[in-house]
């Protein structure tokens, strides 16, 4: 599996930073959940990004062969509770609207 992380809000040249957590586990705590892995690998992820061109960019930066393939794409997403406190859910990455709910929502 792979994870992304919780994104910044900083664009940077029209893309957000993220950060893959490959072959990590969702850990889930008090403050929603987390990604733990053994490495972390930074990504830029173009602010009119596709599912495929995630895929790729995941694909290419992993440096995977042909053979192989990602299982599943997570990301941390923020999610508002009680008034002003934020939390994180693990939001499943399947399509288009998924990458642009994550796009956007790192962008306010």
């Amino acid at each position: 599996m792979t994870f992304l992380g919780e994104t910044s809000s900083q664009t940077i040249v029209n893309s957000i930073l993220a950060f893959i957590f490959p072959n990590g586990s969702i850990i889930h705590n008090e403050s929603g959940v987390y990604f733990q892995s053994f490495t972390s690998i930074h990504i830029r992820v173009p602010n009119d990004c596709s599912f495929e061109m995630l895929k790729s960019i995941i694909h290419n930066t992993l440096q995977l062969t042909n053979d192989q393939y990602l299982d599943e794409i997570y990301y941390r997403q923020p999610f508002a509770y009680a008034g002003n406190q934020f939390v994180f859910q693990s939001m499943l990455l399947k399509n288009d609207d998924d990458v642009n709910t994550m796009l956007t929502c790192n962008d306010q």
